[in-house]
């Protein structure tokens, strides 16, 4: 097996253990759902993680695809970025279900600093990761904006929501997110 195979491989199985915990607690959830009050933010940011995690592995194997070589210091930002984005994947959803039921929206309300301080985690390694590449490839300013620019927004915006309740701004970063998923998977479709 090559480098790339060997990275594509690694990052394969920690992306699968993010769906499959996704999958997992979204089953629980359908298992006991008359004992929840439902509310959409929940399963929608389930579905723009989903989303995000395709996203995730198609940017590593782009990435990563004929590399013939890379140092554990190159490779280690992926690697806090894939744990990362399992940890974001995990804590969307409610682990388990009370007996007394649960609300959706408390659930929410009380995981947004756990979700949205990972999501901006996540977001500061991916723009750092960029830096890196663009200090290496020595990208012009314009091009790293390009590339990072919509991560650093969405990394300002992430840190708001880990302190404010008020949904509309929620509701807010999940149309942002959705839009820029759509976007990108409709850039996809025209290459």
């Amino acid at each position: 097996m090559s480098v790339s195979e060997y990275i594509i491989l690694f990052s394969s199985i920690l992306i699968g253990l993010a769906v499959a915990d996704l999958s997992l607690s979204l089953h629980r959830m359908l298992r006991a759902r008359n004992q929840i009050r439902w509310n959409l933010i929940v399963p929608t940011l389930g579905f723009v993680v989903l989303c995000s995690i395709l996203n995730l592995w198609w940017s590593i194997y782009l990435k990563y695809s004929g590399l013939e070589s890379i140092s554990f210091l190159e490779f280690l930002p992926q690697v806090f970025i894939l744990v990362t984005f399992f940890l974001i994947s995990a804590s969307v959803f409610p682990d388990e279900i009370p007996q007394e039921g649960l609300d959706l929206q408390d659930f929410y309300i009380e995981s947004r600093g756990q979700i949205w301080g990972l999501f901006s985690l996540f977001l500061f390694l991916m723009v750092f990761s960029a830096t890196i590449t663009a200090i290496v490839e020595k990208w012009s300013f314009s091009k790293y904006m390009l590339n990072t620019g919509g991560d650093i927004t969405a990394f300002a915006l992430a840190l708001f929501l880990t302190k404010t309740k008020r949904m509309i701004f929620h509701w807010l970063m999940v149309a942002f997110f959705l839009f820029s998923i759509g976007s990108i998977w409709f850039y996809l479709m025209l290459e």
